[in-house]
């Protein structure tokens, strides 16, 4: 950046969003605008978490550049949308390989959450924590 210069110069120009698949989502993101985000956030290999997922294109991103990813979303019906993408990407982007990664509805990643609090306490009653779990 130059001296003075606006921080966002780095950004490469994107242009329209266009997002065919994703018009009915009101703030869908252009994938070459989230590949370049991703791409500077994260590591090659780390965990991508998108906790406002909508119609799916960070978890889109991250699948292509083979980064495992969770997604969580509030309305069923983006859920829908990013699952379907995703199941998609193989064929659309061959050279993405199959990554861990998921798209939870809120009530289900907060069910998750839930499950994984109860399972830490229950250990603790045995004075058993998550780093003894661990393989050493």
């Amino acid at each position: 950046m130059r001296r003075g210069g606006c921080p966002f110069e780095a950004v490469p120009s994107v242009g329209h969003c266009a997002c065919a698949d994703t018009s009915d989502h009101p703030n869908a993101k252009p994938l070459a605008l989230m590949r370049y985000l991703v791409g500077q956030s994260s590591s090659p290999r780390g965990l991508v978490l998108d906790p406002f997922t909508g119609s799916g294109t960070t978890l889109l991103t991250a699948k292509i550049s083979q980064r495992p990813f969770i997604g969580i979303e509030l309305d069923t019906n983006y859920v829908t949308i990013a699952r379907s993408r995703l199941a998609k990407a193989h064929h659309v982007y061959p050279r993405s390989t199959p990554t861990s990664g998921e798209v939870l509805t809120q009530k289900e990643a907060q069910a998750r959450a839930d499950f994984q609090r109860e399972f830490v306490d229950r250990l603790s009653e045995f004075g058993i924590t998550i780093d003894d779990l661990k393989p050493k």
